[in-house]
């Protein structure tokens, strides 16, 4: 287990590829709870736990991006021992967009990156501050979203609980200023959805400029939440990016296990 519990790394000898999840903004690792159990058995599915939630939290949520990646590309070190994929929805899109960036600069670039309901970095946010917002403006903007449930909302005990940690990433999402630098090498997959009317088709496909490899842009039905409405969907359309890699071990015969230098782990 890494010491801050960012993910336990999995004893399975036949891991081949391992598949980090990085949740939205106030998202936890439930978000992606049917997932391991769709995948292949070459690859774990780790659903990344941010400070602030799931078995982390106990520990105060972070207000800056630059913290948060310093925090995660940190921790997920012992984990990029092998081929690996980052997807991220939303916030996670640029948190997994980041840190491909930080790790394709240590040598270690991520297979492919499947970011989810974002625009492209260059896209700076537009609109009010939505982290700025009262709690009640807050949390009525994300209900419009379809992003909190009523019964969620309506409880006073968990919004007392949810809404400093959905301030703090909405914070971070809003607030990222994005920093030219060399594209990836990795292919990038796009998710976005249909009815998402902050997030269209053009803000998507934006994403090409950030690698030099494959680009491919899917859509699903659903608005900004469709990770979730059309959930089956897009753990399929997951599967069937990560196929080509797990194909290309295979024909290999083995699979690539880095030995990390001190100095990253």
């Amino acid at each position: 287990m890494l010491p801050t519990r960012t993910v336990e790394i999995s004893p399975r000898a036949d891991v081949t590829l391992r598949l980090f999840c990085f949740p939205y903004a106030g998202g936890s690792p439930y978000a992606f709870r049917s997932w391991p159990a769709a995948c292949p058995p070459e690859v774990d599915v780790y659903p990344v736990h941010l400070p602030g939630r799931g078995r982390r939290f106990a520990e105060p949520s972070h207000t800056r991006l630059d913290a948060l990646l310093d925090d995660l590309s940190r921790d997920l070190q012992e984990a990029v021992d092998r081929p690996f994929v980052l997807f991220g929805h939303s916030l996670g899109a640029i948190v997994a967009f980041e840190l491909a960036r930080r790790f394709a600069r240590e040598g270690i670039p991520p297979s492919c990156l499947i970011v989810s309901g974002r625009q492209a970095p260059q896209h700076a946010h537009t609109g009010p501050y939505r982290h700025l917002l009262p709690d009640d403006e807050l949390v009525r903007s994300m209900r419009t979203l379809n992003g909190m449930p009523a019964a969620v909302a309506a409880d006073a005990a968990v919004m007392e609980v949810m809404l400093p940690i959905l301030r703090a990433d909405i914070g971070m999402s809003e607030t990222y200023v994005h920093k030219p630098g060399s594209p990836l090498t990795c292919p990038i997959v796009v998710f976005g959805g249909v009815q998402d009317a902050n997030v269209g088709r053009e803000k998507l496909l934006g994403w090409r400029d950030h690698t030099r490899g494959a680009f491919r842009l899917q859509l699903f039905p659903g608005g900004h939440f469709f990770l979730h409405e059309a959930e089956a969907a897009v753990v399929r359309a997951v599967i069937t990016d990560l196929l080509p890699i797990l194909s290309a071990q295979r024909r290999a015969g083995s699979t690539p296990v880095r030995t990390l230098s001190p100095s990253r782990l």
